[in-house]
């Protein structure tokens, strides 16, 4: 057992969980939202104002589902909860009020858990366990090699170690299934076999044999409060996706579809092809939530972003020094100017050219981590210099802010093994670092705040970053906030990052609509308006427009 707890835990916390919750189908102008003791708590009231249950302290999944549900921004929502909680309960109170209709309340232990839609289906952990458990048992030797059970998610890996093979000498798998369910709404029943590699405990679903469940069904009504009754199992209608769940856990010990995962594997070895898996498919669940902070440039700024665009040959000797070879310094001068430029986007005071105050987006990033003073919080740049450039900010600004500086060169590995345990214990440190310098088994699950002033040319390589903090174990939203200066070739570079990830999805069959990678990378502005672009005038001359101005 890697992680968690043993699957005997596991199964007695689902039997204590499945007594200890209650689901009620609540019209929202019988709730009531008050303060006890200095928290918030809900109350479900009847006609008559009297309490139908007792008050029910509020989980921060229930807390976020509710200030979704009622449209007030989460940041305000959470301000409110922490700074004064009688304007919240007046602010949730008053909405509640102005559109009432029924909503499901999924409580446990006497909390609210969850503040759902009443045609929310309810598939619990204990009907997946019932039908799954009982086909794992009867596997000699199965090992359980992760069991997770939170708040809000269930998890269970199981490997089959008597189907094993190598896919290439050397790398060793086993065939597994990987079980996963959310009971609060946080991510869809999922069951799919697993290829479980020994060289680093690290496994690959296999999505097309995978048996995927989203909690919505038919609406629930009633006219008054409803106490909803647990089923003993699921409703008949859902026999066919019992059976198809069994089928899908049967299937880790089925030799003839390992041997043909095992073929299709060693065909894409041979072609140096591989096929990822995102989180969300992985898990069932997605936490991430990506934010864009857009920002223009100040004159100091503008005024060496356009020395490197107009007057690169003036400038260009000063950071690149020349290969001797005239053909390929022209061939590279291209590459060189658009390096200066994004370096210019990332921090314009690492230029000689530079001659302004702290710039703006180093300014931004220490305001946002002075605004979180009671969190944890990380920046991931790409090169040492412009490390060196934030730094000096955050020590200036932010002095009593414990600051952890990491890149590959100046930390062992071993150093930024422990560097976990000594971030957690300072409470509210800033690590700052290189984003190829935290090593993949090295994670900090416990950050929630994340910054990315300085943009890979793909996705991918900023995810393996980002994804340091976002761990199946990790129970809050994960923050990642990207700041990009919109009048600069970092437009291009966001778009660019859209576009790939776009083909990625088709790649893995999934046929998405450039507007949900927007909304996927929180993009709510017209980032086409603020692209670089060159074009040739009448008199074929070259021009560069940015958006709808020519700047050269």
């Amino acid at each position: 057992m890697k992680q968690g707890m043993t699957i005997q835990d596991a199964a007695k916390e689902i039997m204590r969980q499945s007594q200890a919750k209650a689901d009620y189908l609540v019209n929202t102008a019988n709730l009531h939202m008050e303060t006890c003791d200095g928290i918030p708590i809900l109350r479900l009231l009847d006609e008559s104002g009297v309490d139908r249950v007792e008050p029910l302290d509020i989980l921060t999944t229930a807390h976020r589902q509710m200030s979704a549900y009622l449209n007030i921004p989460w940041k305000y929502y959470e301000r409110m909860h922490q700074e004064d909680i009688g304007l919240l309960a007046q602010n949730v109170n008053t909405w509640l009020r102005k559109g009432p209709e029924q909503r499901m309340i999924r409580t446990i232990d006497g909390r609210a858990r969850a503040f759902l839609s009443n045609r929310y289906r309810r598939i619990d952990n204990i009907d997946i366990a019932r039908i799954t458990l009982p086909i794992i048992q009867q596997m000699p030797d199965a090992i359980y090699e992760s069991c997770n059970l939170s708040d809000d998610y269930m998890f269970i890996k199981v490997v089959n170690p008597r189907l094993t093979a190598e896919v290439v000498p050397g790398d060793i798998v086993q065939a597994g299934v990987v079980i996963s369910n959310s009971e609060t709404g946080q991510g869809a029943v999922c069951v799919q076999p697993l290829i479980y590699r020994l060289v680093c405990s690290n496994g690959m679903v296999v999505n097309e044999a995978r048996t995927r469940r989203n909690h919505i069904g038919r609406v629930t009504s009633a006219d008054e409060n409803l106490l909803i009754y647990s089923e003993a199992t699921l409703r008949a209608d859902d026999k066919a996706f019992v059976m198809k769940v069994q089928d899908t856990v049967r299937a880790a010990v089925d030799e003839a579809r390992f041997t043909k995962i095992l073929d299709k594997l060693r065909e894409s070895k041979d072609k140096k092809t591989v096929i990822t898996r995102t989180f969300e498919e992985v898990t069932g669940k997605e936490i991430r939530r990506i934010h864009q902070v857009p920002l223009a440039f100040t004159p100091e700024e503008e005024a060496v972003y356009n020395i490197v665009m107009k007057e690169f040959h003036k400038v260009q000797r000063e950071y690149f020094a020349s290969t001797g070879n005239s053909r390929k310094d022209a061939m590279l001068r291209l590459m060189q100017q658009i390096t200066l430029m994004l370096r210019v986007a990332a921090a314009p005071n690492t230029l000689k050219e530079y001659y302004g105050d702290t710039p703006l987006k180093i300014m931004t990033a220490v305001e946002m981590a002075a605004q979180w003073e009671q969190e944890i919080v990380a920046i991931g740049v790409r090169h040492q210099n412009v490390l060196n450039a934030y730094a000096k900010a955050f020590r200036e600004y932010l002095p009593d802010r414990p600051l952890f500086t990491v890149t590959g060169s100046t930390r062992t590995f071993a150093q930024r093994r422990a560097l976990r345990k000594t971030l957690r214990d300072s409470g509210n440190g800033i690590l700052l670092c290189t984003q190829q310098s935290l090593p993949s088994s090295v994670n900090f699950e416990y950050v929630n705040k994340i910054l990315i002033p300085e943009m890979h040319f793909n996705n991918s390589g900023m995810s393996q970053f980002y994804m340091r903090f976002i761990r199946f174990t990790s129970k809050e939203y994960k923050d990642i906030y990207f700041l990009n200066y919109t009048g600069s070739l970092e437009s291009n570079l966001l778009q660019m990052v859209m576009a790939k990830e776009k083909i990625n999805l088709f790649m893995k069959g999934q046929d998405t609509d450039l507007d949900q990678i927007y909304e996927k990378f929180g993009v709510d502005y017209n980032l086409l308006a603020l692209l670089m672009r060159r074009e040739v005038d009448e008199e074929g001359k070259f021009q560069i427009r940015w958006g709808d101005q020519q700047i050269a």
